[in-house]
């Protein structure tokens, strides 16, 4: 059976995903297409689980998925400011117990259907090697007490602001499949 390398995520309101875009733009133009967000085949997510799944568990994980948004959302999240590493430039959200209540709910009931082993084949696009180790090391790196909410807008930058909403609701989830560096290439589903 088929599998495939997803990320569930919150999409941002269209006029938080509009300011992250257009961030996104400068620092691309300054920086260099690496990744660059837009409203098609790189959306602008906070990614709360990644992994593999076989493409026939879909209906399931879109169930579980489901069942996580009416108990959670909407949630009152914020901007806390801007990160570069050596790697992107991201947007820091405030970790708020809401936030990691439905991480943990998502992971719990996920397990049964998530393994952590990706390959080329099961990105949407080509990706480079160190997308695999990020989805192969989510479940220990990005979870839990590591777990740091973020929206990844593109290449690593100098110092730079956003001038964008600063609080917003997220209120959607999504299952996407991924692309080169874990952005959410191919939306599956909008729930």
């Amino acid at each position: 059976m088929s599998q495939i390398a997803i990320d569930i995520a919150i999409l941002l309101p269209p006029k938080v995903a509009e300011a992250a875009i257009s961030f996104s733009d400068l620092l691309c133009q300054k920086y260099g297409e690496r990744m660059h967000l837009n409203t098609t085949d790189c959306l602008p997510h906070i990614s709360l689980v990644m992994g593999v799944v076989l493409e026939s568990d879909l209906e399931d994980v879109n169930r579980i998925v489901a069942e996580a948004k009416m108990k959670f959302l909407p949630l009152e999240l914020e901007i806390t400011g801007v990160k570069s590493t050596k790697n992107s430039t991201s947007l820091e959200i405030e970790r708020t117990l809401e936030l990691e209540e439905l991480q943990e709910d998502l992971l719990n009931k996920l397990t049964p259907f998530l393994s952590y082993e990706p390959t080329e084949e099961m990105f949407a696009e080509a990706p480079e090697p160190k997308a695999l180790s990020w989805v192969a090391e989510f479940h220990s790196n990005s979870t839990g007490e590591n777990f740091k909410p973020h929206i990844t807008i593109g290449p690593a930058s100098e110092y730079e602001t956003y001038d964008g909403p600063l609080t917003f609701k997220g209120s959607e989830l999504a299952i996407c499949q991924l692309g080169n560096y874990c952005s959410c290439k191919k939306l599956l589903a909008t729930i």
